[in-house]
């Protein structure tokens, strides 16, 4: 990744075409941190000794895909002349922040970060959930969208994706090494905050 992105690229704005929102977890503090490349935000100060801002892209790539039991953790030091500010990271897939597209949406109507108007809210909302609902691929669905398995499709989805892939297995098969390529499953169950059984509502 290094020599992708360069050893001493980071989140200054000089370095980016566009903004950067990254998404890990912080296992020292057991947190979810989104460090983004805007220079207005709140940690991202450039008198600051931890700015987010010095954070080597490839390293906050890096943390930002460590799965924990595939790939190792990322160590990071915000500020290095002090040792309380190194910190572990891994993929921040297993935080309920995994969408950053919706963690940026929370992130835009915090207080301290509001759309300038009502109007601008409702025009940024109309494209968005669009977007989210009818075109983003959910990992967490089978990478289907929201619409797909609200509204029964998955199966149909599911069955055209296997057609493709016996195509590809077909024409192929020396690309595929260990077995025919399978589509991922529709999930049984889809929960934002899955409620933990407890006494009184295990017999419900």
């Amino acid at each position: 990744m290094q020599a992708v992105f360069g050893p001493e690229t980071n989140l200054e704005p000089d370095n980016l075409r566009c903004l950067l929102l990254v998404v890990t977890k912080n296992v020292t503090t057991d947190s979810p941190w989104p460090i983004s490349s805007n220079p207005e935000a709140k940690y991202n100060g450039l008198t600051r000794k931890d700015c987010n801002l010095r954070i080597p892209l490839w390293q906050l790539v890096r943390a930002s895909t460590a799965a924990p039991v595939y790939f190792p953790p990322e160590i990071l030091q915000w500020d290095k002349s002090d040792p309380s500010k190194t910190f572990v990271f891994v993929d921040g897939g297993v935080t309920p922040h995994n969408n950053p597209a919706f963690l940026l949406y929370r992130m835009a109507t915090e207080p301290a970060e509001r759309f300038g108007s009502l109007q601008d809210a409702r025009s940024f909302s109309l494209e968005f959930f669009a977007w989210y609902n009818d075109e983003h691929r959910h990992s967490g669905l089978g990478l289907l969208s929201s619409a797909v398995v609200h509204y029964g499709l998955a199966p149909e989805a599911i069955e055209r994706r296997r057609a493709v892939l016996d195509a590809a297995y077909s024409a192929h098969p020396e690309r595929f090494v260990r077995k025919p390529p399978q589509p991922l499953p529709a999930p049984k169950e889809v929960w934002i905050n899955k409620q933990q059984p407890t006494p009184e509502n295990k017999t419900q």
